[in-house]
């Protein structure tokens, strides 16, 4: 009877379990649970515990592909930015209004005595000028942009791992007394696969129940020992990212972040925006260099020469963003040289046909300055189709790690209600053999 009985509050616990599993059916990051059955010396069950049906091959790889999933969405939605603004949806692309300006100096070549060609002139460069200068101040924005997404998402870090730092010591102390820590390692897992997906990330459990954290060569989190992100700009104006470890330790990991947002982060302010704005200085600098030397070689309808059209550059770097009409022709019209000698004023126009021939001559490898800008699009939107790609994969490889974790430790309901079917059998029946003996010692105490 006593074996019964035990047998009895063990199934009921069974029941108890498949009941939560049931309950807990949508609950993301929900595990689910085992009783765990053991056979007593002699005779009988008992419940030894409530385990989790984890299989944590799986669960590392999700952790994996989540890392790399952020990383290839932070990079694309910041690409995604570049694009826009280097190209926006509406109105002319700088390689437009390069030709449009061309097309005006072509339109004063034909009547260059003309003020309100020599305006249109004027306008066209003055609008060609500002769009590169403030595409360039933009681009500088949206680095700007990332540094703080970038801060940010150090700071969601931060806020997880210390919340996993707890839940490791909560965990640990639940283990060295036998006592349920399901609960606590359901929550410890979602926020590590909150981690992976900000930062590349390895989780191993020891002993106590406790996990470590790894990341990009160094030790991120270890028991309730919880290092900091630090993000902020290096020397070189780049992005640094640090680890700094209880106890004053700091690991400079900067070159090893390659997963998780805060690698698509890093890639995208300091490899893709900083190739995008020197190939938009370049193209500054080779413009305004090739349009002032023809036409500091003209003159102006008030005989004057040795004018630049645009502010001469320093150097490439910065040509861009520095890009302007030079202040000797800036609301000038009559100074744009369109003459090839002072002989020629006021109806010369042969320095005006040559700067529009410009732009069919070839500039930075292209066979026109328009050319050499769709190329500078062309390039960025290989860029970013490529990044799209990856997000697509790495969708689809999330989705696969995340059915591999499910097969093992999702709840399937027919699972459950077949667990359930068992474990009222065996309580019936162990009700029946109380009964019977019952029944035996009623019938053998009335025979005495």
């Amino acid at each position: 009877m006593a074996t019964s009985g035990q047998a009895m509050g063990v199934q009921a616990a069974g029941i108890d379990i498949a009941g939560q599993n049931v309950a807990n059916v949508n609950t993301p990051g929900y595990a689910r649970r085992v009783a765990q059955l053991e056979t007593l010396p002699g005779m009988g069950v008992a419940l030894a515990g409530i385990g989790r049906s984890l299989d944590r091959f799986a669960a590392a790889r999700v952790i994996t592909e989540t890392g790399l999933q952020g990383a290839a969405t932070a990079r694309a939605g910041a690409l995604a930015n570049l694009e826009q603004i280097l190209a926006p949806s509406q109105g002319q692309t700088i390689g437009d209004q390069t030709s449009s300006m061309f097309a005006a100096m072509n339109a004063l070549s034909q009547s260059p005595a003309d003020a309100t060609s020599r305006n249109v002139v004027l306008a066209s460069a003055q609008q060609l000028a500002g769009n590169i200068s403030s595409t360039a101040a933009s681009l500088l924005t949206e680095r700007a942009a990332l540094l703080a997404r970038g801060q940010d998402t150090a700071g969601e870090l931060n806020q997880k791992l210390g919340q996993i730092g707890k839940l490791n010591q909560q965990i640990a102390d639940a283990t060295a007394v036998s006592a349920d820590s399901n609960s606590l390692r359901d929550q410890r897992d979602t926020l590590v696969r909150d981690v992976g997906t900000r930062i590349d990330v390895t989780a191993i459990e020891d002993g106590t129940g406790a996990v470590t954290l790894l990341s990009s060569g160094s030790t991120l989190l270890e028991g309730n020992h919880v290092s900091s992100v630090d993000v902020s700009l290096g020397a070189t104006g780049d992005l640094s990212i640090k680890f700094r470890h209880p106890g004053g330790a700091v690991d400079n990991v900067t070159t090893k972040v390659v997963g998780g947002a805060l690698g698509g982060i890093r890639e995208a302010r300091d490899v893709d925006a900083p190739k995008i704005m020197a190939q938009l200085d370049q193209y500054a600098y080779d413009l305004s260099t090739s349009v002032n030397a023809v036409h500091s070689a003209g003159y102006g309808l008030d005989g004057q020469t040795g004018r630049p059209l645009f502010k001469p550059p320093a150097a490439v770097a910065g040509a861009a963003y520095a890009m302007a009409v030079d202040a000797s022709v800036a609301g000038k019209p009559d100074a744009i040289g369109a003459a090839k000698s002072a002989a020629d004023l006021p109806g010369g126009n042969d320095n005006a046909l040559a700067i529009a021939m410009l732009g069919e001559a070839p500039q930075g490898g292209a066979s026109t300055p328009e050319q050499a800008f769709v190329a500078i699009l062309g390039g960025l939107g290989t860029t970013k189709a490529a990044a799209d790609s990856d997000v697509k994969l790495r969708d689809n490889t999330v989705a696969q790690a995340d059915n591999l974790r499910e097969s093992s430790a999702g709840v399937s309901v027919d699972d459950e209600m077949i667990n359930l079917t068992r474990y009222q059998k065996s309580f019936e029946a162990s009700m029946r053999v109380i009964s019977t003996i019952s029944g035996l010692l009623d019938d053998l105490i009335k025979g005495m």
